[in-house]
Protein backbone atom coordinates (compact mmCIF):
# COMPACT_ATOMS: atom_id res chain seq x y z
CA UNK A 1 0.00 0.00 0.00
CA UNK A 2 1.81 3.23 -1.53
CA UNK A 3 -1.09 5.79 0.00
CA UNK A 4 -4.07 7.25 -1.77
CA UNK A 5 -4.66 7.16 -5.03
CA UNK A 6 -4.78 10.93 -5.07
CA UNK A 7 -1.11 10.95 -3.58
CA UNK A 8 -0.11 8.70 -6.14
CA UNK A 9 -2.08 9.83 -9.60
CA UNK A 10 -3.88 12.79 -9.06
CA UNK A 11 -2.99 16.30 -11.39
CA UNK A 12 -0.90 17.81 -8.65
CA UNK A 13 1.33 14.49 -8.44
CA UNK A 14 1.69 13.78 -11.63
CA UNK A 15 2.66 17.94 -12.37
CA UNK A 16 5.36 17.20 -8.99
CA UNK A 17 7.03 14.61 -10.62
CA UNK A 18 7.28 15.84 -13.68
CA UNK A 19 9.29 19.07 -11.88
CA UNK A 20 11.29 16.11 -10.34
CA UNK A 21 12.34 14.97 -13.72
CA UNK A 22 12.57 18.39 -14.89
CA UNK A 23 15.26 19.71 -12.07
CA UNK A 24 17.07 16.00 -12.30
CA UNK A 25 17.55 16.74 -16.18
CA UNK A 26 16.20 13.40 -17.25
CA UNK A 27 13.69 15.42 -19.74
CA UNK A 28 14.59 17.91 -21.74
CA UNK A 29 10.87 19.01 -22.92
CA UNK A 30 9.73 19.29 -19.05
CA UNK A 31 13.06 21.32 -18.44
CA UNK A 32 12.57 23.99 -21.36
CA UNK A 33 8.71 23.44 -20.06
CA UNK A 34 9.97 24.92 -16.73
CA UNK A 35 12.39 27.18 -17.51
CA UNK A 36 9.92 28.72 -19.60
CA UNK A 37 6.88 28.66 -17.27
CA UNK A 38 8.07 28.49 -13.98
CA UNK A 39 5.88 25.31 -13.04
CA UNK A 40 4.42 22.37 -14.08
CA UNK A 41 0.94 21.27 -14.67
CA UNK A 42 -0.79 17.41 -15.59
CA UNK A 43 -1.35 19.72 -19.22
CA UNK A 44 2.44 20.25 -19.56
CA UNK A 45 2.93 17.06 -18.90
CA UNK A 46 0.25 15.78 -21.98
CA UNK A 47 1.74 17.99 -24.05
CA UNK A 48 5.20 17.13 -23.10
CA UNK A 49 4.08 13.14 -23.78
CA UNK A 50 2.38 14.36 -27.25
CA UNK A 51 5.98 15.58 -28.10
CA UNK A 52 7.63 11.99 -27.53
CA UNK A 53 9.01 12.61 -24.47
CA UNK A 54 10.02 9.21 -22.60
CA UNK A 55 9.50 10.55 -19.40
CA UNK A 56 6.41 12.21 -19.79
CA UNK A 57 5.02 9.00 -21.58
CA UNK A 58 6.15 7.06 -18.40
CA UNK A 59 4.30 9.63 -15.95
CA UNK A 60 1.00 9.09 -17.72
CA UNK A 61 0.97 5.17 -18.23
CA UNK A 62 1.84 4.43 -14.70
CA UNK A 63 -0.76 6.92 -13.12
CA UNK A 64 -3.37 6.20 -15.99
CA UNK A 65 -2.75 2.32 -15.03
CA UNK A 66 -3.14 2.89 -11.11
CA UNK A 67 -6.50 5.21 -11.65
CA UNK A 68 -7.39 2.06 -14.07
CA UNK A 69 -6.57 -0.57 -11.59
CA UNK A 70 -8.66 1.10 -8.74
CA UNK A 71 -11.59 1.54 -10.74
CA UNK A 72 -11.61 -2.22 -12.40
CA UNK A 73 -11.77 -2.90 -8.63
CA UNK A 74 -15.20 -1.01 -8.37
CA UNK A 75 -16.56 -1.71 -11.85
CA UNK A 76 -16.00 -5.89 -10.82
CA UNK A 77 -17.26 -5.09 -7.53
CA UNK A 78 -19.99 -2.38 -7.86
CA UNK A 79 -21.25 -3.06 -11.43
CA UNK A 80 -21.93 0.90 -12.26
CA UNK A 81 -23.89 1.95 -15.10
CA UNK A 82 -21.36 5.01 -16.21
CA UNK A 83 -18.59 6.10 -15.59
CA UNK A 84 -17.54 10.50 -15.64
CA UNK A 85 -13.67 10.93 -15.64
CA UNK A 86 -12.77 14.85 -14.84
CA UNK A 87 -10.74 16.48 -12.71
CA UNK A 88 -7.59 18.03 -13.26
CA UNK A 89 -6.11 14.64 -14.70
CA UNK A 90 -8.17 15.36 -17.64
CA UNK A 91 -6.23 18.52 -18.84
CA UNK A 92 -4.05 15.66 -20.09
CA UNK A 93 -6.28 14.00 -22.70
CA UNK A 94 -6.64 10.92 -23.99
CA UNK A 95 -3.56 9.76 -23.60
CA UNK A 96 -3.74 9.24 -19.98
CA UNK A 97 -7.84 8.31 -20.23
CA UNK A 98 -6.74 5.47 -22.82
CA UNK A 99 -4.32 4.06 -20.27
CA UNK A 100 -6.82 4.16 -17.63
CA UNK A 101 -9.94 2.72 -19.88
CA UNK A 102 -6.66 -0.08 -20.97
CA UNK A 103 -6.38 -0.94 -17.47
CA UNK A 104 -10.58 -1.34 -16.76
CA UNK A 105 -10.95 -3.17 -19.51
CA UNK A 106 -8.32 -5.57 -19.00
CA UNK A 107 -8.64 -6.04 -15.09
CA UNK A 108 -12.62 -6.14 -14.98
CA UNK A 109 -14.86 -8.97 -15.13
CA UNK A 110 -16.09 -8.75 -18.63
CA UNK A 111 -19.46 -8.87 -18.23
CA UNK A 112 -18.74 -5.80 -16.14
CA UNK A 113 -17.47 -3.78 -19.12
CA UNK A 114 -19.00 -5.21 -22.26
CA UNK A 115 -20.90 -1.68 -22.73
CA UNK A 116 -20.07 0.07 -19.86
CA UNK A 117 -20.32 4.03 -20.96
CA UNK A 118 -17.50 6.37 -20.18
CA UNK A 119 -18.14 10.17 -20.22
CA UNK A 120 -15.67 12.52 -19.55
CA UNK A 121 -16.19 16.01 -17.52
CA UNK A 122 -14.32 18.74 -18.30
CA UNK A 123 -13.56 22.44 -16.38
CA UNK A 124 -11.47 25.51 -17.67
CA UNK A 125 -9.14 24.16 -20.34
CA UNK A 126 -9.47 20.42 -19.32
CA UNK A 127 -12.61 20.65 -21.34
CA UNK A 128 -10.99 21.09 -24.41
CA UNK A 129 -9.11 18.33 -23.68
CA UNK A 130 -11.93 16.13 -22.85
CA UNK A 131 -13.29 17.38 -26.06
CA UNK A 132 -10.44 16.27 -28.23
CA UNK A 133 -10.28 12.90 -26.46
CA UNK A 134 -14.14 12.57 -27.43
CA UNK A 135 -12.91 13.19 -31.26
CA UNK A 136 -9.84 10.36 -31.09
CA UNK A 137 -12.60 7.33 -29.86
CA UNK A 138 -15.53 8.16 -30.38
CA UNK A 139 -16.91 4.91 -30.15
CA UNK A 140 -15.62 4.69 -26.72
CA UNK A 141 -17.20 8.08 -25.00
CA UNK A 142 -21.23 8.45 -24.13
CA UNK A 143 -21.37 11.99 -23.40
CA UNK A 144 -19.25 14.97 -22.64
CA UNK A 145 -19.93 18.11 -20.28
CA UNK A 146 -17.88 21.43 -19.96
CA UNK A 147 -17.78 23.46 -17.11
CA UNK A 148 -16.92 27.05 -17.70
CA UNK A 149 -14.52 25.39 -20.41
CA UNK A 150 -12.60 26.48 -23.36
CA UNK A 151 -13.64 24.02 -25.71
CA UNK A 152 -12.10 26.51 -28.28
CA UNK A 153 -8.62 24.74 -27.27
CA UNK A 154 -10.19 21.75 -28.78
CA UNK A 155 -9.55 23.59 -32.47
CA UNK A 156 -10.10 21.84 -35.24
CA UNK A 157 -11.50 18.40 -33.01
CA UNK A 158 -14.53 20.27 -32.31
CA UNK A 159 -16.45 18.83 -35.80
CA UNK A 160 -15.28 15.31 -35.40
CA UNK A 161 -16.88 15.20 -31.93
CA UNK A 162 -19.35 12.87 -31.84
CA UNK A 163 -20.70 12.51 -28.05
CA UNK A 164 -23.04 14.71 -27.34
CA UNK A 165 -22.08 17.61 -25.67
CA UNK A 166 -23.00 20.24 -22.92
CA UNK A 167 -21.10 23.48 -22.72
CA UNK A 168 -21.90 25.03 -18.81
CA UNK A 169 -20.93 28.63 -18.78
CA UNK A 170 -21.19 31.49 -15.92
CA UNK A 171 -23.58 34.09 -17.06
CA UNK A 172 -20.99 36.94 -15.65
CA UNK A 173 -18.28 34.72 -17.63
CA UNK A 174 -19.27 36.59 -20.99
CA UNK A 175 -16.08 36.49 -22.47
CA UNK A 176 -16.35 32.26 -22.21
CA UNK A 177 -19.97 32.49 -23.18
CA UNK A 178 -18.38 33.54 -26.41
CA UNK A 179 -15.81 31.04 -27.05
CA UNK A 180 -18.70 28.63 -26.09
CA UNK A 181 -20.95 29.86 -29.01
CA UNK A 182 -18.64 29.77 -30.76
CA UNK A 183 -17.73 26.17 -30.45
CA UNK A 184 -21.04 25.26 -30.16
CA UNK A 185 -21.62 26.14 -34.03
CA UNK A 186 -18.50 23.84 -34.93
CA UNK A 187 -19.76 20.84 -32.73
CA UNK A 188 -21.85 18.71 -35.10
CA UNK A 189 -23.45 15.95 -32.72
CA UNK A 190 -26.02 16.59 -30.03
CA UNK A 191 -25.42 19.53 -28.30
CA UNK A 192 -26.63 22.12 -25.40
CA UNK A 193 -24.97 25.36 -23.93
CA UNK A 194 -26.76 26.01 -20.72
CA UNK A 195 -25.66 29.66 -18.95
CA UNK A 196 -26.16 29.43 -15.20
CA UNK A 197 -27.24 33.23 -14.48
CA UNK A 198 -25.22 34.81 -12.04
CA UNK A 199 -22.11 32.45 -11.92
CA UNK A 200 -18.66 33.95 -13.02
CA UNK A 201 -15.59 31.83 -14.58
CA UNK A 202 -15.75 29.57 -10.75
CA UNK A 203 -19.20 29.51 -10.04
CA UNK A 204 -18.20 30.51 -6.44
CA UNK A 205 -21.60 32.32 -6.31
CA UNK A 206 -23.73 30.52 -3.94
CA UNK A 207 -25.67 27.86 -5.70
CA UNK A 208 -24.11 27.87 -8.93
CA UNK A 209 -22.11 24.76 -8.40
CA UNK A 210 -25.24 23.09 -7.24
CA UNK A 211 -26.79 24.19 -10.65
CA UNK A 212 -23.72 22.72 -12.43
CA UNK A 213 -24.06 19.34 -10.91
CA UNK A 214 -27.69 19.18 -11.36
CA UNK A 215 -27.19 19.50 -15.43
CA UNK A 216 -24.11 17.73 -15.49
CA UNK A 217 -26.17 14.65 -13.68
CA UNK A 218 -29.23 15.08 -15.77
CA UNK A 219 -26.99 14.94 -19.11
CA UNK A 220 -25.42 12.63 -18.15
CA UNK A 221 -28.11 10.17 -17.08
CA UNK A 222 -30.29 10.95 -20.40
CA UNK A 223 -27.25 9.84 -22.73
CA UNK A 224 -25.14 7.36 -20.51
CA UNK A 225 -28.10 5.17 -18.49
CA UNK A 226 -30.00 4.16 -21.73
CA UNK A 227 -26.68 2.35 -22.94
CA UNK A 228 -26.52 0.72 -19.71
CA UNK A 229 -30.01 -0.22 -19.82
CA UNK A 230 -29.32 -1.54 -22.78
CA UNK A 231 -26.69 -3.78 -22.25
CA UNK A 232 -28.44 -5.33 -19.38
CA UNK A 233 -31.60 -5.77 -21.74
CA UNK A 234 -29.16 -8.30 -23.81
CA UNK A 235 -27.83 -9.99 -20.63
Amino acid sequence: NKGCLEAMAAAPAIAARAKRYAEEGLSPVLREFFDERGALTARDVGEAASLGDYHALQIIRESGRLVGQVLAILVSTLNPSLIVVGGGVANIGNSLLAEIRTAVYRRSLPLATRDLPIGYFGASTGAGAALVAAAERPEGIGAVVSRGGRPDLAGDALPRVRAPTLLIVGGLDRAVIGLNEEALHHLHGEKRLEIVPGATHLFEEPSTLEAVARLATEWFARHLAPVAAAACGRV
